[in-house]
C-alpha cells in the first residue's frame, strides 16, 4: 500500500511539473522544453557524426536561396534547413523533426544592414503543436523580423517543401 501511495505521489508530482505553464521566467528549465532542447543536441550530434545523410538545392534568385534537408533514412526527416536573403537582410530557419517525423523545434537566425542579429526559437509539444515562442535581438537595433513565426512559414512536410 506505501508503494502504491509513494507512486501515486511521484506520478502527480511530474504531471504537474508538465502541466505547469511555460512563461519567461521558466522556459529555459521547463520539462518540455528541454525534452525538446535534448533532440535538438541528439540531431546535432547525428549531423556531426555523419550518421545523417544530407542533401542541398540551390536556387537563383527566388528565395528561399540554399535548402539542406538531413536525413536518418529514406523516410525520416531529422532536419530542414531554408537560408534566404535580399540586399538588406538574410534569414537561416533550421526545422527540427523526431522519430514519427513532426515537427518539434524551429530556430531561425536573421541579420540586417544595420547590424541587427536576431534569433527566433518556437517549440512544440509531441503532437506538433506550438507550446512556447520566443525572439530575442542579440545585437543591434532591431528589425523588421516578425515577432512571431508566421504560420505559413511552419513547414510541418519538410519532403514536399525540399521538392518545391
Amino acid at each position: 500500500m506505501i508503494r502504491f501511495v509513494l507512486l501515486l505521489v511521484l506520478w502527480t508530482t511530474s504531471f504537474a511539473i508538465f502541466a505547469e505553464e511555460i512563461h519567461r521566467k521558466n522556459w529555459m528549465q521547463h520539462p518540455s522544453i528541454l525534452e525538446i532542447r535534448k533532440l535538438y543536441d541528439t540531431i546535432e550530434k547525428e549531423i556531426r557524426e555523419k550518421k545523417l545523410s544530407a542533401q542541398k538545392k540551390t536556387f537563383e534568385p527566388d528565395s528561399p536561396i540554399l535548402k539542406t534537408i538531413y536525413k536518418k533514412n529514406r523516410n525520416q526527416i531529422r532536419k530542414y534547413v531554408e537560408e534566404a536573403g535580399s540586399e538588406d537582410s538574410n534569414l537561416i530557419a533550421s526545422y527540427y523533426y523526431d522519430d514519427r517525423n513532426v515537427l518539434r523545434f524551429i530556430f531561425a537566425e536573421g541579420g540586417a544592414v544595420n547590424g541587427s542579429l536576431m534569433e527566433h526559437r518556437v517549440y512544440f509539444d509531441s503532437q506538433g503543436k506550438k507550446i512556447w515562442e520566443i525572439q530575442k535581438y542579440v545585437k543591434g537595433p532591431g528589425y523588421t523580423f516578425p515577432r512571431e513565426w508566421p504560420e505559413e512559414k511552419i513547414i510541418r512536410d519538410p519532403s514536399g517543401n525540399f521538392e518545391k
